[in-house]
């Protein structure tokens, strides 16, 4: 991954310039040569140019023009050291090198860290031993040669964030400590450069904890306060009181960094201000007027998109920026949902209220008749003139045959009509034809609004998906940065190569995490640690859901995915008996686990017995579980079942629908019932059942839900019957439940289709179905509690 340098200025193609990595090395350690405590101890060049060394040992050669720039920096210092010692150290560190990575072969085991504190005390004795040894300076050698040794290990987790060649997404914390501290002595490094009372280290200074209170946490912006605060403390001012004041600065000004650069600077301000006012004056403050302001300056000169590089290096916010690619999809898949939405009112409004028919129907029917069979008829005049009530009334007889029996017959006509009409047995039979095609054309208009209420359910719960999708994209799911880049340190760490990790957190607080590696050498041997890796760095055990192993695939990468693992697991048995007589059950089931850790149980049972109910049900359950996978809510799922059942024009179409929702992580379980029979759940020798009173779905328009919640718990059974199982009177299967114990759920459904049976003398009156689901807790618990 590019870092800031790379990707602003240093080593970037894009910039006029072309400034060479050495150079800017060499930089770093021409400030970090200047920056002397005590008068006497300046290690923190050679610290640097060891780190470096450590670092790339690929052509070490070229380090000696930073070598020369640390010496250079020291000589430039402006303190009492003495530069021929110091100049002393870099050679001798250099023949410390070669000697050591060369000529000596155990040598090769010895760090440059530990090289740089042999050179910085072999120098100091030879330089002392001419000059003369005393106490005092034999106590600053042994320091300064710790010092050395200490600065070159953190500086050596600093370099590769200055080179750009780290390869986690995020800065690990001992990386981001030894950036700060290394910017922290260059600062120190130009604080002896003053343009009167201002002074440029003050203001860099400032400018760095505002830009660490900008782009880290409030723990980054004080540790940078806290590590310039004890520079400068060490050098220039009383140590408490300095620490302490940056400390604050970086503090108030961390915690108020959601306001961006405003509320940064506003909280420095105040911050300072305070600690002037207390220090007796404005003029008695850590920074001057002039050097916040200077340092304000910097910190706007800053572009945006660099401070957001920044932030996405150091891992500050676990949601990442939504990119314009993923703003662009959430807006057109805005406008997507907003076209079904749009389409399901217009099947909305379109849907007329059901009609039935009425006196205006039926009249505007023998009007029909009338003009067909009588307008030709020699004795119209007399009947629909002369005897016009007589005539209609007798008529308006024909109308409660017709409703009832769909049609009617000569003799329903009323007398006198009956024996004067001499076209009677032609005006029925016109009649019949009539209203047939009537019945038919009010069949058609319930159909087509059936049609478009299923339309109008499909749309909207579309829109539903899609707007639960939009959510998810843009909020619901947490891209955890710091987790991806300590998963991927510790997969490193064991041996794992070229490894890909993304971590996110979903809308239920659940991590789910992706991993790539490179192929192992034996098949489906990395799984088990690498789930390991994961739960110790999430605190909670996960478990492999998805695995593509390189060997089978043939390809050199294997990938999983790890999920939470759930509190319970299912164990479930199935029995079933069919009608006697009948050669297909009209019941059918299913059951499987659905996504977020839900199980669903599904038991449906088409009215009837034989093919016709076995067809109706295994399409509620087979709808049932595709459009709970797509992404439809249950409201929508089921208004769209009950839509199907009702458009059936072949007869009469009912099933009923049982559902229970298992919730794996503990939470309570969901009943939805309609016109199902009794759940049970059994838990030791107490019994709760869940009863129900609608009407199966396929008889109304607006079906009926009936949703219960209860609490479940380890060892729970979940008994799921169809009608057939409890068609003996009494509650006998719940007194049984009370009884059976230790028993699989295989062998419990067994055994309640066997007692059904025998309470039936030996006869399945019905089709009969039985679901038994154990909750099992899982093997492994969670490993580390929140």
């Amino acid at each position: 991954m590019p870092s800031i340098i790379s990707q602003y200025g240093i080593r970037s193609q894009k910039v006029k310039f072309v400034v060479p990595f050495i150079i800017f090395q060499a930089f770093i350690i021409f400030l970090l040569g200047r920056v002397v405590f005590f008068g006497v101890i300046a290690p923190f060049g050679l610290a640097f140019l060891s780190a470096c060394m450590a670092f790339d040992k690929r052509a070490a050669g070229k380090y000696a023009v930073v070598a020369l720039s640390g010496i250079a920096g020291a000589a430039l210092s402006g303190t009492d050291i003495s530069i021929i010692r110091y100049s002393l150290a870099y050679v001798m560190y250099g023949l410390v090198y070669v000697s050591t990575t060369t000529l000596i072969e155990e040598g090769k085991n010895i760090s440059e860290a530990t090289m740089a504190t042999i050179a910085i005390f072999l120098s100091g004795v030879i330089f002392y031993a001419q000059k003369g040894f005393d106490l005092y300076n034999f106590i600053m050698l042994l320091l300064d040669s710790m010092l050395c040794g200490v600065c070159a290990y953190m500086m050596l987790c600093a370099i590769p964030a200055i080179s750009g060649e780290f390869k986690s997404k995020v800065l690990l914390p001992s990386e981001l400590t030894g950036v700060i501290i290394v910017l922290s002595l260059c600062v120190f490094g130009i604080s002896d450069i003053t343009i009167g009372q201002f002074s440029v280290g003050n203001a860099a200074a400032a400018a760095l904890i505002m830009l660490c209170a900008l782009c880290c946490d409030v723990s980054g912006s004080v540790m940078c306060g806290a590590a310039l605060g004890l520079i400068y403390g060490i050098t220039k001012y009383p140590m408490t009181e300095i620490i302490g004041a940056f400390s604050l600065c970086g503090l108030v000004s961390g915690m108020l960094r959601r306001f961006n650069k405003p509320g940064v600077i506003l909280a420095f301000f105040v911050t300072n201000t305070t600690l002037s006012l207390y220090s007796g004056g404005a003029g008695n403050g850590v920074f001057s007027v002039l050097e916040f302001f200077a340092a304000i300056i910097i910190l706007f000169f800053i572009p945006s998109n660099t401070i957001d590089a920044i932030n996405e290096l150091v891992g500050s916010t676990i949601n990442s920026k939504t990119s314009d690619s993923v703003k662009f999809a959430i807006q057109k898949l805005k406008e997507v949902g907003q076209s079904f939405a749009s389409l399901a009112k217009t099947f909305s409004d379109s849907i007329k209220p059901e009609q039935n028919e009425n006196l205006a129907d039926i009249t505007t029917l023998f009007d029909k008749t009338a003009d067909r069979v009588c307008k030709k008829c020699g004795l119209r005049f007399v009947c629909w003139e002369k005897q016009f009530n007589t005539t209609y009334d007798a008529i308006m007889k024909l109308a409660p045959v017709l409703a009832q029996n769909g049609k009617a017959k000569t003799g329903d006509l009323g007398q006198p009509f009956r024996s004067r009409c001499i076209k009677g047995e032609q005006f029925v039979s016109e009649l019949n034809k009539i209203y047939a095609l009537h019945k038919l054309d009010m069949q058609r208009h319930q159909k087509s609004a059936q049609s478009k209420e299923l339309a109008k359910e499909q749309f909207a719960g579309m829109s539903q998906i899609i707007d639960s999708l939009i959510a998810e994209i843009g909020t619901g799911n947490k891209h955890d940065l710091r987790l991806e880049n300590n998963i991927l340190a510790e997969l490193e760490y064991v041996g794992f190569k070229k490894c890909e990790i993304s971590v996110m957190r979903n809308k239920f607080s659940r991590y789910e995490v992706c991993i790539s590696v490179k192929r192992c050498p034996k098949k489906y041997s990395c799984t088990e640690k690498i789930v390991s890796i994961v739960s110790e760095a999430v605190k909670r055990q996960m478990d492999v859901r998805s695995v593509k192993c390189g060997l089978d695939n043939n390809c050199n990468r294997c990938e999983m995915l790890l999920l939470e693992k759930e509190k319970f697991s299912v164990c479930c048995g199935v029995s079933s008996r069919i009608k006697n007589g009948q050669t297909q059950s009209g019941d059918n089931y299913n059951y499987l686990p659905i996504d977020n850790g839900k199980y669903i149980l599904v038991l449906s049972d088409g009215m009837g017995s034989g093919a016709t109910a076995a067809d109706k049900s295994k399409t509620t359950v087979a709808m049932l579980r595709q459009l709970l996978e797509a992404g439809f809510d249950k409201q929508s799922t089921i208004k769209i079942i009950n839509s199907v059942l009702l458009l059936d024009t072949k007869d009469e179409c009912f099933a009923t629908i049982d559902i229970t929702l298992l919730d794996l992580f503990g939470r309570d379980a969901e009943f939805i019932k309609i016109g199902a029979n009794s759940t049970f759940i059994m838990r030791g020798k107490k019994i709760l059942q869940i009863n129900s009173s609608t009407l199966p779905a396929g008889i109304l328009k607006e079906v009926d839900i009936e949703t219960s919640y209860k609490s479940i718990e380890s060892e729970d059974y979940v008994i799921m019957i169809s009608d057939g199982v409890q068609a003996s009177e009494g509650e006998w299967l719940k007194k049984y439940l009370t009884n059976a114990h230790d028993l699989t759920p295989q062998n419990l459904a067994d055994n309640i289709i066997a007692q059904a049976i025998k309470l039936q003398n030996g006869f399945a009156t019905d089709d009969m179905t039985v679901i038994v689901a154990k909750l099992v807790p899982t093997k492994y618990q969670d490993a580390h509690s929140e």
